[in-house]
């Protein structure tokens, strides 16, 4: 999978510019909650491009349902070159997307300190996430936890659906 390469050292070079650039002027509180917002954007513009682009070779997605197979399966093997491992819901708005090989964070070691720094490396794609969800009509909250190196569990709350027209 050389392919991922160039985007894991970018993504982990645009982690480590912004928690740069925000601990120059702000302080310890605020540096986390700056630089998380930051990337979080990135990726919610980038994840709303994206799903646009995919979007014009699919037919329109009609259920919350078929909204979430989308996400994980073609948007996430186009940017994460593989599916997801597993799709579950609460059937309340609620679904847990776990990767056990999540490659942006496979580079970071299972100590206690990457776990604490884990957040940083997620938020980008917490934010890819939301954005394609925003394109199709969905408003969501997206969180992310480390389980063990490089597992990874992505929780995604959608807010509201879709109104289709006929």
């Amino acid at each position: 999978m050389e392919v991922q390469y160039p985007f894991e050292y970018l993504h982990l070079e645009m982690v480590s510019s912004l928690c740069q650039m925000t601990s120059e002027s702000t302080t310890d509180s605020a540096i986390k909650v700056g630089a998380l917002t930051k990337l979080e954007r990135i990726g919610y513009r980038v994840g709303m491009a994206l799903c646009e682009s995919l979007l014009r070779e699919h037919q329109r997605l009609m259920s919350e349902v078929e909204v979430m197979k989308f996400i994980c399966k073609e948007f996430w093997e186009t940017i994460f070159l593989k599916q997801v491992d597993s799709l579950k819901t609460d059937h309340q708005g609620t679904y847990i997307i776990s990767d056990t090989r999540f490659w942006l964070v496979s580079s970071l070691s299972n100590t206690e300190q990457y776990r604490e720094e884990s957040p940083y490396y997620l938020a980008f794609s917490c934010g890819l996430i939301r954005g394609a969800l925003k394109t199709l009509n969905f408003v969501a909250v997206a969180t992310a936890e480390v389980c063990i190196m490089p597992s990874v569990k992505f929780s995604v709350t959608l807010h509201s659906s879709p109104s289709f027209s006929k």
